[in-house]
């Protein structure tokens, strides 16, 4: 009789454990936002029926099956719920449950609302390698009630590495995800060590973890995230037309790893002259970028030729990583090698942007405004001339300074200069 009962007890036992043993490793967080939808995805670590259950209050009067929808060597199991039939600018409450008994506490988010003219978004980039940082920058972020955070990438320092997704991001983001969506691009520290797959594994589970380009709306707000290794790519150019062609809304913001103009870090030249052209083209209003970890606001910058578009070009790459030295030149409105993040406030005609340091001091500070949606006249007093920028920055990744010998009291520096065997401009290409 002992020995039944001791059986019977290890049957419960068993049962209870599979039923509570189950363990969230990364998440939840929130993707594919709309105003209709939104999904609540995470990482377990073993396979098990999960649900969210979900309501306006936390009686939770809605439920969804999860769907286990990937697995890769080193990760857990990644599960996603799609809540769909949502009401617009409506607060839910949700939690990840086994069950019917909650296995994450209660948490929410916020369905956009089509057209809504008041917009809140924020921007950052290279939050890898110092997670303290990092943090300190979420929780100034979570001040701000932000609609969304727009990410310039190098989440981690080596994306094909999932230790360091847990460690330098999730176990850091995490708080704040589950009620904050976060949307990143594609940086070259993901792209560039397991070819973007565990990034998209992450954000981007039912595309092609080879063509991460995308775009989504707030509000009015347009936002068109590119893939940094297509620059020349008809595709990705043509797809970027069509979607720009469709789009009715009243601001365009792109957002992307690798600058098209930058003068301090990495001298970054990405895309030219094909994007600035396409971003003139199409009425971007501003292109954010990263990967030189500085920060750097440009003056507007437009052709020459009457009635050309400005495009204010913005490298917010002080996230996390170790900072960079930053360049002078009259076209830059501001620069600094400082960490620090961007707040967006779009509300009608108006735009307003600041950018903070870790501990909420202002860095640098934007307004801009339109009329029947033209800039208003300050700001296109401001405008600076893009041929001009694309002469000076010609020679910029192609020239690189070294001091060849030490100074002293009596003996100058003296500084040697490389012109680097080939560069493209345009149809014009140098040689030595």
């Amino acid at each position: 009789m002992k020995r039944r009962m001791a059986a019977i007890v290890l049957i419960l036992l068993t049962i209870v454990q599979g039923i509570y043993g189950q363990k969230i490793t990364k998440g939840p967080y929130l993707a594919d936002i709309s105003p209709f939808s939104i999904s609540v995805r995470w990482e377990a670590d073993r396979q098990y029926p999960f649900f969210v259950e979900y309501g306006r209050d936390k009686a939770l009067t809605n439920k969804q099956k999860a769907v286990l929808i990937g697995k890769k060597d080193g990760t857990g199991y990644l599960y996603e719920a799609r809540l769909k039939d949502l009401t617009p600018q409506t607060k839910y409450f949700y939690r990840v449950t086994v069950e019917s008994n909650p296995l994450t506490p209660f948490s929410f988010f916020h369905t956009v609302q089509p057209d809504r003219p008041s917009v809140r978004f924020v921007a950052m980039g290279d939050s890898r390698s110092q997670k303290e940082i990092f943090s300190a920058i979420m929780r100034q972020v979570e001040k701000f009630s932000p609609d969304v955070i727009i990410s310039m990438g190098d989440l981690v320092e080596s994306g094909g590495d999932s230790a360091q997704w847990a460690e330098q991001f999730f176990n850091v983001a995490d708080p704040y995800l589950s009620h904050i969506p976060f949307v990143s691009t594609l940086g070259d520290h993901e792209g560039e060590s397991d070819g973007g797959q565990l990034f998209a594994f992450y954000f981007y589970p039912h595309k092609n973890w080879r063509e991460l380009w995308y775009s989504f709306d707030v509000g009015t707000v347009h936002f068109v995230s590119l893939d940094y290794r297509h620059a020349d790519d008809a595709e990705m150019i043509d797809w970027f037309k069509r979607d720009m062609e469709k789009t009715k809304a009243k601001w365009k913001i792109v957002f992307m790893h690798r600058p098209c103009y930058n003068f301090g870090g990495h001298r970054s030249t990405w895309g030219r002259p094909i994007w600035p052209e396409l971003f003139q083209q199409y009425y971007v209003d501003l292109v954010f970028a990263g990967h030189s970890h500085i920060y750097e606001r440009f003056y507007p910058i437009s052709s020459s030729n009457a009635g050309g578009w400005p495009v204010t070009y913005i490298t917010t790459g002080g996230a996390g990583a170790e900072l960079y030295d930053v360049g002078q030149s009259e076209f830059l409105a501001k620069t600094a090698s400082v960490h620090h993040f961007i707040v967006v406030d779009v509300n009608g005609d108006s735009l307003s942007m600041k950018a903070y340091s870790p501990n909420g001091d202002v860095i640098d500070s934007l307004n801009i405004s339109k009329v029947n949606g033209r800039y208003d006249e300050n700001y296109l007093k401001q405008v600076k001339s893009k041929e001009e920028l694309d002469l000076v920055t010609l020679f910029l990744r192609g020239i690189s300074g070294s001091i060849s010998s030490v100074p002293l009291y009596d003996v100058p520096a003296r500084k040697t200069f490389e012109l680097q065997p080939t560069m493209r401009f345009g149809d014009v290409r140098f040689k030595i």
